[in-house]
């Protein structure tokens, strides 16, 4: 009998769990848009959030801005400022806000400037290797 008992309750459990975790299943499958889309929508509206997304330039120009900003704040390391406390956690960003804003900034030149470089080689090589092949096919011509 103790054993039944003690089978009785273990299935009890395991069906228990197993009714918990669909229930949890069905409330994750539900849950409707990304929240990043929702506050999107209650910053820009939605005639400036279908705007966004059909225009590619403002659209480019957001992600930059995001990338940018989440550089600045990775570099500020906010949780480690805050464990000093509200207010001296502002004075030290705001001290530190600056040459971070200037040292990110370089570094985006850099890695434009070296993007530009990399593509007007490759350009270059493939005018070189068009030009060497109409050469090629002017002397078979003669």
């Amino acid at each position: 009998r103790s054993v039944w008992r003690q089978m009785e309750s273990e299935i009890s459990y395991t069906i228990s769990q197993a009714v918990t975790a669909h229930e949890a299943a069905k409330q994750a499958s539900n849950r409707g848009p990304p929240l990043w889309t929702i506050l999107a929508m209650l910053v820009l509206g939605w005639n400036e959030l279908v705007s966004l997304l059909y225009n590619p330039i403002l659209l480019i120009l957001l992600i930059i801005v995001f990338i940018f900003g989440r550089a600045i704040v990775q570099r500020i390391n906010l949780a480690e400022e805050m464990e000093k406390g509200f207010i001296p956690a502002l004075i030290s960003i705001g001290m530190k806000l600056t040459p971070i804003v200037i040292e990110v900034s370089q570094q985006f030149a850099w890695q434009i400037m070296a993007a530009i470089e990399k593509n007007s080689d490759k350009g270059q090589e493939s005018r070189q290797r068009e030009m060497a092949a109409t050469q090629v096919k002017g002397e078979k011509a003669d």
